[in-house]
């Protein structure tokens, strides 16, 4: 029986180291369980504030694209305005040439309703200087 005792003390002894070594173990893991939690929290810390960056940006953007869109209806708008301006800036050269026109006509038929009358003046003076000459 002396040797079942002996036998006994000696598995439970073995036992107790292995116990011992398994919660060295076991609180080795517990430690890297802790750290990991830590990481983690930080993490989620990290990642609300990245998300509330993210939604501050996409904001920022959303107001950027809606003054971009009334910009380019603006611009739209300006363009058309500018378009309008020309015609009426053609419609007004036209008509300025078209009266133009009909003045250098008249000039010309002015001119040549002069020339008439200066060579019926001249020819009738010249008939009346020969008359008198005779």
């Amino acid at each position: 029986m002396a040797e079942e005792l002996h036998d006994v003390k000696l598995q439970v002894g073995l036992l107790q180291q292995e116990v011992e070594g398994r919660g060295r173990q076991i609180d080795a893991l517990l430690s890297k369980l802790d750290t990991t939690t830590d990481r983690i929290v930080e993490l989620t810390v990290e990642i609300k504030s990245l998300n509330s960056r993210q939604e501050e940006h996409r904001k920022a953007d959303d107001e950027i694209r809606s003054e971009l869109k009334l910009l380019h209806t603006r611009i739209g708008t300006v363009h058309d305005e500018i378009g309008n301006s020309e015609r009426r800036v053609v419609v007004q050269i036209n008509n300025v040439e078209e009266r133009l026109r009909s003045v250098e006509q008249w000039k010309s038929k002015l001119m040549g309703m002069t020339t008439l009358v200066a060579g019926a003046i001249g020819a009738i003076a010249a008939s009346i200087i020969s008359w008198m000459s005779k």
